[in-house]
This record gives C-alpha cells, structure tokens and sequence, in this order.
C-alpha cells in the first residue's frame, strides 16, 4: 500500500505526460508481488471504486477512535471541506510506519456487504493504526469509494503494453473465450482448424468486465454441463504468462504458468487468435 500511495501522488505531482508514464513503468517493473500488481492497475482504470463504510458510519468509527465527540468530527470536516481529508488528519499518528500489502487491503474491502458494521469498524481501527499519513489518506479515499485515478487510461495501457513488450520473462498471447463456470473461464487457441482449451483463469478480469462477460455468455450460450457452459468463440482477449511447461494429461499438452488476462480486444477476429503450435516454441525458451 505504501508504494502504490506513493505512486499515487508521484503522478498528480507530474505535469508531463512522459513523465507520468515513465513513473508507472517504473513502478509496475518493480513492484514485488503480481497480485499488488494487478490491484494497482484495477485502480488506476478507476475499476475499484466500490464503498466499504458509508460516511456517517466512518464519522463514527472516527468519533470512537480519537475520543473526539461527533460535532468536533463535523466541525473538521466543515474546515477543510472534505471528509477523508479531515478525518485522515485527526485519525494519523506520527509513530504509525507500518506496511499492509495493497491485494490484502484490496480483498479485504470486497467482502460480503451483509459484514457487520461492528466488523469494519475493527479492521478500519487496525489499519489507521497501522499506515503512515500518506498510505492512510489512499486508504480512507478507498474505504469511501471516492479514490480517482491521477492518469489516464490512454497513459495507463500505454505502460502496460511497454511492460510487457519489454520484460523477457512475460509472453503475450491472443486467446477465445471458450467455456465459462461461476468463478473461472476458459480460454482457447487454434489447432490446425479446431479451437484447443489453453488456460482457465479470471485472473485480471475486474467486476465490470465480469458483467459484460456473463452478458454475452447469456446471448452466446451453446451447451452446459452442469456448472460449465460453452459459449459461441467470439470474444478475444490478450494472456500474458511467465512460461510454459509440459502437462501431456491435457489436450493442448501444455500448462501457462502465472496466467494473467491482459485486455480484452474489441476489434480482433478469430483468425488473430494464436496458434498451439506457435505457444510450444516458448517451450524452448524456457528450456522445458
């Protein structure tokens, strides 16, 4: 949380726009885990905005932790005229230095609604007391859904697609959507002139491509066998991964490790989709 806040308010300090992308490739080439990875870049496409605690609830959660009476909560945030600015400056403390990874607050504010409210406040508590000042004003934007990306999505797949392009240790691939179960779809490559099932996967998939998907997969449905249904092959969408390995108990004989669906592409046809045997040179590449 502390690099992606960091990150944050690098970029609203960068009135350039090379240099704005030249801080968020330098941040996604650095950054040490790919599940912080794939939340930053939910969040900077302004696709995580879901609230967590309403504002007269945080007022209170704020009320309880400072020992500061409700008035002088409002009184606050009427000076500085807006909420989690003025709460984030009574709630911070200066001896606060700690770190919470941004996947874990990320999941953790995508709980079931019905959690009490006794619940978030507990967790809100522990997290204040945690971060320094500037992870925390992020995380109180985020905990009231009001967080608002400093870049734009122009810039954003910009430095994505140089990412990717430039780390030799990712490959990119053009998939199909092929069968889709509750929680996972299944992605296909050509062989010869047969559609072959590559990768399952809903890694980088965020909730509104989440409802766009299941509305075509309502319009597009051929057959389904039990909780899986196979879909009419119309929707491309780019897989990057790490490497290749051999699984000869699957059809396509291979297995993608770290899969990680990318985009989806709009205007690309069937016959843009790779070919198997093209994914089986990166066999060699990584000496399987």
């Amino acid at each position: 949380m502390n690099l992606f806040s960091q990150l944050h308010f690098d970029l609203l300090a960068l009135p350039e726009r090379n240099k704005r992308i030249e801080r968020l490739h330098g941040y996604f080439q650095t950054i040490p885990d790919e599940r912080d990875r794939h939340r930053a870049e939910q969040l900077l496409r302004n696709n995580a905005r879901k609230r967590f605690i309403q504002y007269d609830e945080l007022r209170s959660c704020a009320s309880e932790y400072t020992g500061l009476p409700l008035w002088l909560i409002e009184e606050s945030i009427q000076h500085t005229g807006n909420v989690t600015e003025a709460i984030t400056l009574l709630v911070r403390s200066g001896k606060a230095n700690g770190a919470i990874a941004l996947h874990e607050i990320m999941q953790r504010l995508h709980i079931p609604e019905e959690i009490s409210l006794q619940s978030k406040s507990h967790y809100i508590k522990s997290v204040w007391e945690t971060l320094p000042a500037q992870a925390l004003y992020l995380f109180n934007k985020l905990i009231t859904g009001s967080y608002r990306s400093p870049v734009s999505k122009t810039e954003l797949e910009q430095t994505l697609q140089n990412n990717i392009s430039s780390s030799p240790s990712r490959y990119l691939i053009k998939t199909v959507l092929l069968y889709a179960s509750r929680s996972e779809y299944t992605f296909a490559v050509w062989k010869d002139d047969l559609l072959i099932p590559l990768v399952k996967t809903a890694a980088g998939i965020v909730s509104g491509e989440h409802i766009e998907i299941r509305r075509y997969i309502a319009q597009n449905t051929r057959e389904q066998f039990g909780p899986v249904v196979s879909v009419n092959p119309g929707l491309v969408y780019e897989v990057a991964f790490e490497s290749v390995e051999r699984a000869y108990r699957r059809k396509s004989g291979i297995k993608l490790i770290s899969p990680w669906i990318v985009r989806r592409c709009d205007n690309a046809s069937l016959d843009e989709v790779d070919q198997l045997e093209n994914i089986y040179s990166y066999l060699e590449d990584n000496k399987c």
